[in-house]
């Protein structure tokens, strides 16, 4: 009995070893069509750090600095702050414009608390001037929209976490 239980739970296990690695093929294939069909339909299309929009033809890359600026307070709270850089290229590759977003928060571990206090944005480029912004906040979370000559081109949400770690969402 022990060895017949013993050898079922072994095929068992050999069979859930391979699934993962035909599911993960699955769904890659699924991403591919849907990255495909939605640059051929025109819909906007956010892969981690990167940000098309075929209709106006521009492309957008998105980098984080490493240097988290932390400043320690007297009380419990603590001040946080991070730069993102938005790399704007045209439909040719073309570096149109780089953004550049600096999000700074407050966070209290031992309160388990956090916001984002403000959000600072620079444009620096051969069409910085076409470009415009406006910003808004919601406790710990961040809301910068983009326009290029008036028309919204994309939104970029950031969080601040309870340990101070701000990030693109």
């Amino acid at each position: 009995m022990k060895k017949t239980l013993c050898t079922f739970l072994v095929v068992i296990l050999c069979l859930s070893a391979f699934s993962p690695f035909a599911f993960a093929a699955e769904i890659s294939s699924v991403n591919d069509d849907l990255i495909t069909d939605g640059v051929c339909n025109g819909i906007d299309i956010s892969l981690d750090n990167i940000v098309v929009n075929p209709e106006l033809g521009i492309v957008i890359i998105t980098e984080a600095s490493n240097n988290v600026h932390i400043v320690a307070r007297m009380d419990s709270d603590q001040r946080a702050s991070k730069t993102f850089s938005h790399k704007v290229y045209d439909r040719n590759g073309a570096l149109m414009a780089a953004c550049y977003s600096t999000v700074t928060g407050t966070y209290s571990q031992a309160d388990h608390l956090s916001q984002i206090d403000s959000i600072t944005v620079t444009f620096n480029g051969g069409f910085a001037s076409s470009f415009s912004y406006d910003t808004s906040t919601s406790g710990n979370l961040g809301y910068l929209n983009i326009y290029f000559n008036n028309i919204y081109l994309n939104k970029f949400n950031s969080k601040i976490a309870t340990n101070g770690y701000i990030s693109n969402i």
